[in-house]
């Protein structure tokens, strides 16, 4: 009786380590889903940012120095840019209903602008959902990834660019 009390007590103790330890390691696996996708959303603003194109509205400008976005001037169709910068429209990107909810991407938005200009889009099932927004001039941007990974947090990450082509590291925003 005494031996089967010592291995319960060893199985339990090599639980109480395993069990938290393979938790993050889950984590860990579904958070570099949101820092590969948000580096290469930066990858390619920063391509259409080095690339000449035609903006203003009658189209003939062409200009360098921008990145892509849906403002006034940029030379995109209205019905192409209604407020969708959000990738999962329609999805709640936190609480308790999206906690380790993997979303198949082929619901999400990728048909509008920016993501077209941006050539992004994911085919993958997903944790995250992906927000793009620029500045009012187009020389900037911000991108972010955010999902409910567990009850006790969110997870959210952002990348920016700026005005003279840079751009930030993936940092992890809560």
């Amino acid at each position: 009786m005494i031996e089967l009390m010592i291995v319960v007590a060893i199985i339990g103790i090599l639980a109480a380590i395993a069990i938290p330890a393979f938790s993050k390691y889950i984590d860990d696996s579904r958070k570099s889903e949101a820092i590969e996708n948000l580096r290469s959303i930066s990858d390619h603003a920063l391509a259409y940012f080095n690339t000449e194109h035609y903006y203003s509205s009658n189209g003939s400008d062409k200009t360098d120095g921008k990145y892509p976005g849906c403002q006034a001037g940029d030379n995109t169709a209205a019905e192409a840019c209604d407020n969708t910068t959000d990738s999962c429209l329609g999805y709640p990107v936190s609480g308790s209903a999206r906690i380790g909810v993997r979303m198949d991407p082929r619901e999400m938005n990728w048909e509008r602008q920016p993501w077209i200009r941006l050539a992004f889009h994911i085919e993958s099932p997903m944790y995250y959902c992906y927000t793009y927004t620029t500045g009012a001039d187009l020389r900037s941007f911000t991108a972010e990834a955010e999902a409910s990974l567990s009850e006790e947090k969110d997870s959210k990450y952002r990348v920016t660019g700026d005005e003279h082509g840079k751009i930030s590291h993936v940092i992890q925003v809560k």
